[in-house]
C-alpha cells in the first residue's frame, strides 16, 4: 500500500500529484464494508482526477475533465452501510423496497462487483454487477447524488463496470433503466431491447 499513499489527511490529497496518468491498476480488494472513518486507499482503488494538471508516479488511473475542478476516487470496497443508505434513498426506490441499511449492505456483498465514487470523503455515486461470469451480467443500482448529476460521475462508474465485465469475457451486459435515464445509457453504448423481445418480471 505504498505506491500511491502517504500520511496526508484525505485520499484526494494523498493521490494529488502522485498517481500516473494512463497507468492502470487491476485489483481485487476484499469484499468487506468500510466504515465512515476509513477512506479508500488510492493504491487499492482506481483514482480519477477530474481536473487539469500534471501528475507523476504509479498505481492509479487518472482522467482529465477540464470543465470540473474536483477529485473523484472510485473504490471497489463496499461503502459504509449508512452512507450508502443515505445515497440509495435519494432515488425514491426504497418506497417500494422498504429495505434497511443492513439488507442493502447484504445485497451489495452478494454482488460480484461494486464501484463507489467519492468526492474527498463523501459518497456521491455507486453501481454494482451481478453475474454468472460466462453469459450474463446485470448492472444494478446506478446512483449519483442529485447535486452531482451531470458532471460525468455516472459515466465514469458505468464505464468501469462495463470494462470489468468485458475483461472477464462476459457476453451479455444488461441493466434496468430508471425513468428519464434512457439517453444517458444510450450515450454509454446501451440499446433498448426489441419490442418483440422485451424484458419481463414477476408480477406482485
Amino acid at each position: 500500500m505504498n505506491a500511491c499513499h502517504h500520511s496526508a489527511p484525505t485520499p484526494a490529497e494523498s493521490m494529488r500529484g502522485r498517481c500516473g496518468f494512463g497507468v492502470k491498476q487491476l485489483f481485487s480488494p476484499p469484499r468487506k464494508s468500510i466504515g465512515a472513518s476509513e477512506r479508500p486507499d488510492p493504491n487499492r482503488h482506481v483514482c480519477l482526477q477530474l481536473s487539469a494538471g500534471r501528475t507523476g508516479g504509479a498505481g492509479c488511473q487518472l482522467f482529465t475533465l477540464r470543465e470540473l475542478k474536483m477529485t473523484i476516487i472510485l473504490s471497489e470496497q463496499l461503502p459504509d452501510k449508512n452512507e450508502y443508505f443515505s445515497l440509495f434513498i435519494t432515488t425514491g426506490w426504497n418506497k417500494d423496497y422498504l429495505a434497511s441499511p443492513d439488507e442493502l449492505e447484504r445485497a451489495n456483498k452478494n454482488s460480484w462487483l461494486t464501484v463507489s465514487a467519492y468526492d474527498e470523503n463523501k459518497l456521491v455515486g455507486f453501481g454494482r454487477v451481478v453475474t454468472d461470469f460466462v453469459l450474463h451480467a446485470m448492472i444494478f443500482d446506478m446512483i449519483v447524488l442529485p447535486d452531482y448529476q451531470g458532471r460525468g460521475i455516472g459515466t465514469l462508474v458505468i464505464k468501469t463496470l462495463v470494462k470489468k465485465c468485458k475483461d472477464r469475457g462476459i457476453r451479455d451486459i444488461q441493466l434496468f433503466c430508471a425513468k428519464g435515464k434512457k439517453a444517458f445509457y444510450e450515450k454509454n453504448g446501451f440499446v433498448v431491447r426489441a419490442e418483440d423481445a422485451p424484458g419481463m418480471q414477476l408480477g406482485k
